[in-house]
């Protein structure tokens, strides 16, 4: 008997813990957080001091007004002098919804509610935008110029495989925007270098700094497991997202699982630092294939530039 209840005091007590880490972790998931992140390096211009960075990643589409209004309310009161969306603004199965709906006219226009969200965005400051591997529908989808001509009528800049050169004062510094490469599949000239995403992408970056001037670099892309890609070029920062922060965290060994990484991913949060590269992993604010979050809330990351 004492065997018995010892067996029963011990059943009760994980299902207890489990309740409780649930609850816990129900509460922290309800909102989203700003991460803030201050960068000291020596390669900032003076003109970017205190300049601050809001990166959004991973939205993996709005799904509620309150949502939406919940993340324009943090950014706002941020103040921030910059957006990047660093890929997955869009759910590949939530935007397909949209567009059955558009198209059996039961929906004025597909993924309102994100298109929405983006005006507000650009009220705030600039933004500029990068396609995740999500973003695929937008090119399968003989509607995309729907979705992508209202963001650019907000005045969004969607920076696939493009540079920027931004003037601040007398200064300037470089934004280079890489397209995922699980998107390129119809590009007439990346979709037929190399045999892996990882190739093309290493394609894109080649020639987009064919350009060697030395001037403060800071790159918008996807992916983070390209982290030893990145820095082979002359780059000061790398924005990224796509690991929703390795899924579950746990403390002082971080995420659990990543897509294209595996388990216990290297590059799932925060910043990661070689030599001149400084690359930033936000966890992001929505779920996709794996609907789960656990001690990994929904995330903004504000990067405030600042010199040593």
């Amino acid at each position: 008997m004492k065997f018995l209840k010892r067996i029963i005091n011990l059943i009760f007590s994980i299902l207890l813990i489990v309740i409780v880490v649930l609850l816990i972790n129900g509460i922290i998931n309800q909102g989203v957080y700003v991460t803030s992140i201050d960068l000291y390096n020596d390669n900032i211009p003076e003109e970017l001091m205190g300049y601050k960075i809001m990166q959004v990643t991973d939205v993996h589409s709005i799904r509620s007004k309150e949502q939406g209004n919940e993340i324009i309310n943090k950014i706002k009161k941020e103040n921030p002098n910059v957006i990047f969306i660093t890929g997955d603004l869009i759910d590949a199965e939530h935007y397909s919804e949209e567009n059955l709906k558009y198209k059996n006219e039961e929906v004025d226009i597909p993924e309102k509610l994100t298109i929405d969200f983006c005006e507000e965005l650009s009220k705030i400051a600039k933004v500029y935008f990068v396609y995740g591997n999500h973003e695929l529908m937008l090119l399968d989808d003989p509607e995309e110029n729907i979705f992508k001509k209202e963001l650019e009528s907000f005045g969004i800049t969607i920076l696939n495989n493009k540079i920027e050169y931004i003037k601040l004062g007398e200064e300037e510094y470089r934004l280079v925007g890489i397209q995922d490469p699980a998107t390129l599949y119809k590009d007439k000239k990346y979709a037929f270098i190399g045999e892996s995403n990882k190739e093309r992408a290493e394609s894109i970056l080649h020639d987009l700094f064919l350009d060697q001037r030395d001037v403060f670099t800071i790159v918008l892309s996807h992916r983070p497991e390209y982290f030893d890609l990145y820095k082979k070029y002359d780059i000061d920062i790398a924005f990224t997202g796509h690991a929703h922060g390795g899924i579950m965290r746990i403390p002082f060994v971080g995420g659990i699982y990543a897509h294209a990484q595996g388990w216990m991913p290297k590059y799932t949060a925060g910043i990661h630092k070689d030599t001149r590269l400084n690359m930033i992993v936000g966890r992001g604010i929505g779920n996709s294939t794996i609907d789960l979050r656990i001690f990994n809330p929904p995330e903004l990351v504000l990067t405030t530039l600042l010199k040593n």
